[in-house]
């Protein structure tokens, strides 16, 4: 071994105490901020990362599946890409003021080009806060213009039309609805039964017609 050698060996030997305790708080740290350092973005997820010291929410970037490493103070938000549903029952007025029941399906997705957008202006909570509340909106505007027959037998489309502008009317909120799903309508018993009653006599003047 040189002079050099002999040197750097003198010095790391005289450091070792400084460098194992070095090493060591290198690796407490490194496990503590573990779960902020390597981020896992599973199947179907897609990540929206908050750069507190810099420029705030990432909007033009949307962090693909797989590991992303990070900064420590920085933070990754996952949003789930694929289709999901939510139930949700509702109950509005028609023209009449009679109310009416309106049990749904939604099957919707946030759209991935704008998780960041979604992440900086709504969050993670958006289903409450955009998807049922403009539904929900466009439901209780537009059945409100018409009767309950309307809604009830879905006379000339009226109700189909309806979920389809409350579709459409969500979808400019950063998240795609595929399709509301109308499980159950409901209305008072006597008004449902007085509707049964009318369409079953309207089905025996036109047999009666046609004899």
């Amino acid at each position: 071994m040189g002079n050099f050698g002999q040197t750097i060996w003198r010095w790391v030997k005289g450091k070792l105490p400084y460098l194992i305790t070095l090493v060591l708080v290198l690796a407490l740290l490194i496990l503590y901020f573990w779960n902020r350092i390597f981020v896992v973005i599973g199947p179907g997820q897609a990540g929206a990362l908050y750069r507190p010291l810099t420029s705030g929410t990432i909007t033009d970037y949307v962090y693909p599946e797989g590991l992303q490493v990070l900064f420590p103070l920085n933070t990754m938000t996952i949003y789930d890409t694929r289709v999901q549903v939510i139930q949700h029952d509702l109950t509005v007025l028609t023209n009449r003021g009679l109310p009416i029941t309106l049990k749904l399906a939604i099957r919707f997705r946030p759209i991935y080009e704008l998780v960041g957008v979604l992440h900086q202006q709504v969050g993670v909570d958006y289903p409450k806060k955009v998807i049922l509340p403009q539904i929900e909106s466009v439901l209780r505007r537009r059945i409100g213009q018409h009767s309950p027959e309307e809604i009830y037998t879905n006379k000339e489309g009226v109700l189909s039309n309806i979920i389809a502008l409350a579709i459409e009317e969500v979808g400019q909120k950063f998240v795609e609805v595929d399709e509301i799903i109308i499980r159950t309508v409901e209305l008072p018993k006597p008004v449902r039964t007085a509707i049964e009653e009318k369409l079953i006599y309207e089905q025996r003047h036109l047999a009666y017609k046609f004899r």
